[in-house]
């Protein structure tokens, strides 16, 4: 390479600044269900009963946000029920949630989350303080804790990503809440173990936290002046022959 190919070809390196980071879904928004979660030994249905009604989505409304989801609070949307998941294993559900507000933003469900409790106290007499995860032979996603011998609360966790317009992608982590102040956990574990019920039912709210993947993006800038460089080698190149 001669000096002035070699000269062109620092020339336009220099001049192209630090690549850009794209800025994604950023922030957290908080929502509760328009209906009660019915949850069953291998299901969380959001909605009404799926075997009446077949419907395999909930409405939910969102109460606070931040972020991407400033302004989000008192809108609606949409959040699909979890069937046949095993828990801690990869899945892609997309269109888990649907925000009206935010229609561009595509959510993809990846994972939910194992529980984190052992199984030893979850058929014991009541008492506070107690925690259990179901013993479900595919795995439970369900951390109950009775707050007292007559009121508990349980949590749920998923895992995600959610890509913008532009395909920028932030992932998500969801944790989804429920409380009963008049049963402990025991009484919700024997409804769903009832042949007759079947399931539990219950209020629920759920918060979700996004963070952005930082994906090197070449700025507009950047990409002209690594053309103008490419262009000069072109140049050169040419002159050569």
């Amino acid at each position: 390479m001669n000096k002035m190919l070699w000269s062109v070809v620092c020339a336009g390196i220099l001049a192209v600044p630090a690549v850009g980071r794209a800025a994604p879904v950023t922030g957290s928004f908080t929502f509760v269900g328009q209906e009660d979660v019915q949850v069953g030994v291998d299901y969380v249905n959001f909605g009404e009963f799926p075997d009446i009604f077949n419907t395999p989505i909930g409405d939910i409304q969102f109460l606070t946000g931040t972020g991407t989801f400033a302004g989000i609070g008192g809108t609606f949307g949409t959040i699909q029920d979890i069937v046949g998941i095993v828990p801690g294993t990869d899945v892609m559900v997309t269109d888990f949630i649907v925000a009206e507000a935010r229609p561009e933003l595509d959510f993809t469900l990846t994972q939910v989350a194992p529980g984190v409790f052992g199984s030893g106290q979850c058929f014991a007499p009541p008492a506070a303080g107690q925690t259990c995860t179901p013993p479900v032979p595919v795995g439970s996603p369900f951390n109950l804790i009775n707050d007292s011998a007559s009121s508990f609360g349980v949590t749920m966790r998923v895992l995600g990503y959610v890509t913008n317009e532009l395909g920028e992608v932030s992932t998500f982590t969801g944790n989804f809440s429920s409380q009963r102040t008049d049963i402990p956990y025991q009484a919700a574990l024997g409804a769903i173990a009832d042949d007759e019920i079947g399931f539990f039912r219950s209020s629920y709210s759920a918060d979700f936290a996004f963070t952005p993947q930082q994906v090197p993006v070449p700025e507009p800038a950047s990409m002209v002046l690594m053309g103008l460089a490419l262009s000069g080698m072109a140049v050169v190149i040419r002159r050569r022959k």
